[in-house]
């Protein structure tokens, strides 16, 4: 079982974030061992920001074509105040834990945006699609969080 924890600060825009490794999702890793094709090598040590209200993950559009994912669709996301449709991508997310574990977070579902890093530090927020597989809890006044992989037993 993997944990995580940290501390959190009052008004701090990095109070989540956490290293995480991105690569080409396992369905397209199938495919591109079918085609005999060389699988692009994982990023790793991108900084990924904790967004717990965002429905998709959003990856910094340089990684997507650096690994060089298959578009899987569409989705419309809000953008001031209007809906603009973008393409989606399979991705799978690797999260190191404290304690030498890690947790793959299968083909989950992200867009690309090219100015990522322009705005935020960070190289991919990571949404509901990678956090849906996470026990997360809040201990509010001591100001620090503990993230699971699973119930701890």
């Amino acid at each position: 079982m993997g944990q995580l924890t940290g501390t959190v600060t009052s008004g701090d825009p990095e109070c989540l974030v956490s290293k995480v490794t991105l690569g080409v999702s396992t369905g397209q890793r199938i495919k591109l061992d079918a085609l005999r094709s060389p699988l692009p090598a994982d990023i790793a040590n991108v900084r990924g920001h904790w967004d717990t209200g965002a429905e998709v993950a959003v990856v910094d559009l340089s990684y997507v074509k650096s690994l060089g994912l298959d578009q899987v669709g569409y989705r419309g996301v809000r953008v001031g105040g209007g809906v603009k449709y973008t393409a989606t991508y399979a991705v799978n997310v690797k999260i190191d834990f404290d304690d030498g574990a890690s947790i793959v977070v299968e083909d989950a579902e992200c867009i690309g945006d090219k100015d990522l890093r322009k705005s935020v530090p960070y190289g991919v927020l990571l949404g509901r699609p990678v956090l849906d597989k996470l026990i997360f809890v809040y201990h509010g006044q001591n100001l620090c969080f503990t993230v699971w992989d699973s119930w701890p037993t």
